[in-house]
């Protein structure tokens, strides 16, 4: 089965390079979202919690690809409330394909974390608080002692299987009420046997999560991004910052600097079976739930974007794509809706901070 799956890399590459538009080649990165059921409220989530999840049938289409897939990321709402997710579990082994997920860890009991370490190739974890007063502000959810400890007792059942899989990760979305506790939460980390800590700053939504953005406190952003970098150092645990506010350059860059391959290469299927060819504002290029792959796959609509990306010609959610180089100290990396940034400086009594050279 790795032959096939180099043997598609090998045709991504090159249909991508080329800008073909009649494409041979099948996705070799997955993302899929088949349900936004979940058991926890963040005030940070953006998501409706419909209970919606994807028919089977739709499923197994996308199983159908999996013989091709390098990478199968499964999101969701929480995974670990989905029948699919126990369907699909499986297709790590199955078809040679580096399984990921996201979860609370709420739920990661003995059968989940046996099936974790037999089946995944990473997990992350959000885990937004070192202290259950901020966890359960940010996460609307009064027990990280349970979190805490399903996630200490998946990395010691890896160690006594002597596994280096699941990569252990912990999601931490930073904003004012927590990014004080985020060297103790990386310290705790090390303790427990994660691996790595995700920073990411939060994206706010509302007025009252724009108050909290770090987009007002950028200075002492910096230092405890620096700190919890230098705690990791010591305890072992790979840090993942977005970058510091003092580094950001004074005037923008280009807004993307490398070709994309997101037409040819990615897949994202979400509950209702939209399909997808990238994360970064695209919109839906099919449905999976009333079309087969292929009528996706070599959609007229899809086509034609193939042949205009990485032109001068290609949409305008290309030119201005979310993982194009935005600057951290630009503010809509930080607050989603025009107006709302506003709001929040005039609430807390402080001015805006100056937008880069190039707005």
């Amino acid at each position: 089965m790795q032959e096939i799956k180099a043997a598609n890399a090998a045709l991504i590459s090159h249909e991508a390079y080329s800008g073909i538009a009649n494409v041979h080649c099948f996705p070799s990165t997955i993302l899929l979202s088949p349900s936004q059921k979940c058991n926890f409220r963040c005030r940070t989530c953006m998501q409706t919690h419909d209970k919606t999840e994807l028919p089977p049938e739709t499923l197994k289409k996308v199983e159908a690809l999996m013989p091709f897939a390098s990478v199968l990321d499964f999101v969701g709402g929480e995974p670990l409330l989905l029948e699919s997710f126990r369907r699909a579990i499986g297709w790590g082994s199955k078809y040679a394909c580096r399984m990921e997920t996201v979860t609370n860890g709420l739920l990661l009991d003995d059968v989940w974390r046996e099936r974790f370490v037999e089946s995944l190739g990473s997990v992350r974890i959000s885990v937004d608080g070192a202290t259950q007063k901020t966890y359960q502000y940010v996460r609307r959810h009064p027990d990280l002692l349970t979190v805490l400890k399903n996630i200490g007792e998946l990395a010691l059942l890896r160690l006594r299987r002597g596994r280096e899989t699941p990569l252990i990760e912990i999601n931490f979305v930073a904003m004012r009420a927590n990014i004080r506790e985020l060297p103790r939460l990386v310290a705790l980390a090390g303790e427990l046997g994660v691996d790595a800590v995700r920073v990411i700053f939060m994206l706010a939504h509302t007025e009252e999560l724009a108050k909290q953005s770090l987009y007002f406190m950028q200075e002492e952003s910096d230092a405890c991004m620096r700190l919890a970098v230098e705690v990791g150092t010591r305890a072992g645990v790979n840090v993942q910052i977005p970058g510091y506010f003092s580094e950001a350059p004074a005037a923008d860059r280009p807004k993307r600097r490398h070709k994309c391959s997101g037409p040819w290469h990615f897949l994202g299927v979400d509950a209702d079976g939209s399909a997808k060819i990238c994360c970064g504002g695209a919109p839906s290029f099919g449905n999976l739930n009333t079309q087969t792959f292929q009528e996706f796959w070599q959609g007229a609509a899809l086509r034609h974007l193939r042949r205009t990306i990485n032109t001068p010609d290609e949409p305008e959610y290309c030119k201005n794509c979310f993982h194009g180089g935005d600057n951290l100290r630009r503010v809509s990396k930080h607050i989603i809706r025009p107006g709302l940034a506003e709001a929040a400086a005039a609430a807390l009594g402080v001015a805006l901070p100056p937008q880069p050279d190039g707005s």
